[in-house]
């Protein structure tokens, strides 16, 4: 890889990384505003709000990355254009196609990272934020404890649905496993209208 194209990456990669941890840290603290109220009343600990904000990075990274890319790439185009440092590059004889190389290659690595973070990191991060986000209120007893329309993507691509867990009891109710082989086609569906969980 050529000195040049090293330039114009690093020129777009820094403000990317940027753009997504100041997106990021808007949508904590949009949240944490959100839920003041529950975390000042119940006194909710730094040990769940850390977890909780912890696994909201994935989510927030894959909701921002496309902003980020947009405004990372007018950024470092604009400053490389006021600097007349494209200019300089088309003199000496180089194309258009060349000097936006370097931003494509970061742009389909940057998808392709979210597209993964996306499909294997995402469906186990939110099962955990939500039962995380039960912890900002009263203890619940009862039937009020009950978690509703739960979806977990698991081992061997298999999708597990209940449509309500009651951690107390550890039952689920109208259970439903989705089986696909390698290739993400269903191969099997099992259905249980309330197997017990004893794990």
């Amino acid at each position: 890889m050529r000195i040049l194209d090293r330039y114009l990456m690093r020129s777009f990669v820094f403000p990317f990384f940027a753009c997504v941890l100041l997106f990021s840290f808007i949508f904590i603290v949009i949240d944490l505003f959100s839920h003041l109220d529950e975390i000042l009343k119940y006194a909710v600990p730094p040990a769940v709000l850390l977890p909780y904000y912890g696994a909201f990075c994935p989510i927030t990274f894959v909701e921002t990355s496309p902003m980020a890319l947009l405004l990372a790439a007018l950024y470092s185009l604009g400053l490389l254009n006021k600097r007349h440092e494209i200019r300089a590059m088309r003199a000496s004889g180089l194309s258009l196609f060349h000097i936006l190389g370097p931003y494509l290659f970061v742009g389909l690595l940057a998808a392709v990272g979210s597209f993964l973070v996306n499909e294997t990191v995402v469906p186990k991060v939110v099962g955990r934020v939500a039962l995380l986000e039960e912890r900002f209120g009263p203890p619940k007893s009862g039937q009020k404890d009950v978690l509703e329309h739960i979806a977990l993507f698991g081992k061997d691509n298999r999708l597990y649905y209940a449509s309500r867990y009651h951690p107390q009891k550890k039952e689920l109710k109208d259970l439903v496993i989705l089986e696909d082989d390698a290739s993400y086609v269903p191969v099997s569906k099992t259905w249980a209208k309330r197997p017990a969980c004893k794990r």
